[in-house]
């Protein structure tokens, strides 16, 4: 019926950031149908509706997607967020009254519902036909995203209405060798088993769960694998026979404890890319009695751009974290962690905890019962506005089961 009546459906990602997979799962079956909308902040923004002054407009601090803004992958191991939109509003209710502030990703979807509802308007005046995956085929291709940002935040990345409405009209006449989508918007993801660490992985994929390219020439579409993951990703060329490709994912090439991303882009030769493939690694640092077992980190925390660590503790059932702010400084951040592959977002948005830092105490401590051999991620982030726009926190991890004493490492070294 969308696609009869050109129908056009915005959602919000949801406002459970800033962790992985935390968008709703419930729409996953219609993914491709839908135009999900994350919130970005902008300096812009930043100046405009938080009052932050002293930015410096020669050189702008990056877009970064707000901390509260729902993250993919979503199911079927998707993008999870097709774009990111602003997402605050600052404005007076009435002609008395101070000016109130919105923030929420049901403002950035309202936001890019209106920007397109103006290219609808522009394509019309020139009777130019279009459907709603024209549309969203238009806004990928020209969506802004920064360097080396992370997809599953951004999605295709930032709405530039008016490159959308210039491309469709140089293009629109090429759009025949657009193939249509599969129902269902699906990724790859790589988790190592077992927690097992330098691995290299592979994965067949079968390019008929992404396009549908029955009855057309397949023979021209080549694979690429995006710069970001040239590093550690390979990709083999399409079997013509069967039109399936093979993945490989080297993790000696990773950093231990982050979660990489990339995409496989499927190219056209009159096109480009007409569909991009987002891959997930998680690669998380094992933890056992004799390894790893005390970990330190040093980190700069800036406005809603988070720090995140994944570990896979081997037969340990408690994590004790100490973190400490600068010398002399006095700041606040926000810290959470969740069980990515049991927890569900309500529990997870339940482990949130504000701390706050002074001269006089610049150290917080808490404690976490973690699973056993199951991989479990810590997310320390600050939100716009607070005390320091850049702060330097000292970050310790120390491993242990409950029947150590208190200071005593897994090993049981003190």
């Amino acid at each position: 019926m969308y696609n009869k009546h050109n129908i056009l459906l915005f959602k919000c990602s949801g406002n459970s950031g800033p962790l992985y997979s935390t968008v709703p799962k419930c729409d996953s079956n219609v993914e491709n149908y839908i135009f999900k909308i994350g919130a970005v902040l902008t300096s812009e923004v930043q100046k405009r509706a938080y009052h932050i002054f002293g930015i410096n407009d020669a050189n702008p601090p990056h877009p970064v997607v707000y901390s509260w803004s729902s993250r993919g992958p979503g199911g079927f191991r998707s993008r999870g967020v097709d774009f990111v939109a602003p997402g605050a509003l600052r404005r007076k209710t009435s002609t008395i009254s101070f000016e109130n502030f919105f923030h929420g990703t049901n403002y950035s979807s309202a936001n890019a519902a209106g920007a397109v509802a103006c290219l609808l308007s522009g394509l019309k005046a020139k009777s130019i036909k279009y459907s709603p995956d024209l549309i969203k085929f238009a806004l990928f291709k020209t969506a802004f995203l920064p360097k080396n940002e992370n997809i599953f935040e951004f999605g295709h990345g930032i709405i530039q209405i008016n490159e959308a409405f210039e491309y469709f009209c140089k293009n629109v006449i090429e759009f025949k060798n657009i193939p249509k989508l599969s129902n269902v918007a699906e990724g790859i993801m790589f988790i190592p088993n077992d927690g097992k660490e330098q691995v290299v992985l592979e994965e067949s994929v079968d390019l008929s769960n992404y396009i549908n390219y029955e009855n057309q020439d397949t023979t021209e579409l080549k694979l690429q694998v995006s710069k970001n993951a040239e590093n550690f990703m390979e990709v083999s060329k399409i079997n013509e026979n069967n039109l399936s490709f093979f993945v490989k994912v080297d993790t000696n090439k990773l950093e231990a404890g982050n979660s990489n991303f990339g995409e496989i882009m499927i190219l056209h030769p009159k096109i480009g890319s007409i569909f991009n493939i987002p891959i997930f690694v998680c690669n998380p640092i094992k933890v056992s009695e004799t390894q790893n077992f005390y970990i330190k980190k040093e980190t700069f925390l800036t406005y809603e751009k988070p720090y995140r660590i994944r570990f896979y503790p081997e037969n340990i059932n408690i994590c004790d974290i100490k973190i400490t702010a600068s010398k002399c400084l006095i700041t606040n951040c926000w810290i959470q962690y969740c069980f990515p592959y049991s927890m569900n977002v309500k529990e997870a948005n339940n482990t949130k905890k504000f701390l706050i830092f002074s001269r006089i105490n610049p150290s917080e401590k808490l404690s976490i019962k973690v699973n056993k051999n199951e991989v479990f991620e810590i997310c320390i982030y600050q939100m716009v506005c607070a005390t320091l726009p850049n702060a330097k926190f000292t970050l310790e991890f120390n491993f242990k089961n409950e029947d150590q004493k208190e200071g005593e490492s897994a090993n049981g070294t003190n």
